[in-house]
């Protein structure tokens, strides 16, 4: 096993990588929207809608790693569009839980299989083993640094405050 040393130099290299990686990610499946109904956003939410469902807006917020307020102003662009709808809770009335029509449904599959068609053909010279090593090491590491966000005496919103004031020189 290596040294303390040479696991924070892989680890640390290892996180750098997933902001650009993201980006790029973010700016592939926006070239890919281009023209549609979705954009990454509400793309993004209806996916968790479609896992998840029927889920409120704090679950998905959880789910998606995003503030609440985030979340709220993209599921309305998706039930406009008749994407989603709402449906009271049974338990707490002022909650409501979102779930996907089947036309939500349709423009969601449409669009994934073309994401994967195209995700496919460009790593197709990647092994999959090491893909499937990979996922699993992310999934670890976003676990960890997503438990220690929530443990956060206000969550997500107050880390995000903490980060902006920190970047603010505050």
């Amino acid at each position: 096993m290596g040294s303390d040393r040479d696991l924070h130099r892989d680890l640390y290299q290892a996180i750098r990588l997933v902001r650009p990686l993201h980006l790029n990610v973010h700016r592939f499946v926006e070239h890919l929207l281009v023209g549609g109904e979705l954009t990454v956003s509400t793309r993004a939410v209806l996916e968790a809608i479609i896992e998840l469902e029927p889920a409120t807006t704090a679950e998905l917020s959880r789910h998606l790693a995003l503030r609440r307020q985030q979340v709220e102003r993209t599921v309305g662009p998706l039930a406009e569009q008749g994407l989603i709808v709402a449906t009271p809770d049974r338990t707490d009335r002022r909650l409501r839980r979102w779930t996907a029509t089947d036309r939500g449904r349709e423009v969601f599959t449409s669009v994934h299989q073309m994401e994967i068609a195209t995700v496919i053909d460009m790593c197709r010279d990647v092994d999959p083993a090491d893909i499937a090593v990979t996922a699993r090491v992310l999934a670890t590491i976003d676990e960890r640094f997503r438990t220690a966000v929530y443990g956060f005496d206000d969550g997500l919103d107050g880390l995000d405050g903490r980060i902006d004031d920190r970047s603010a020189g505050r």
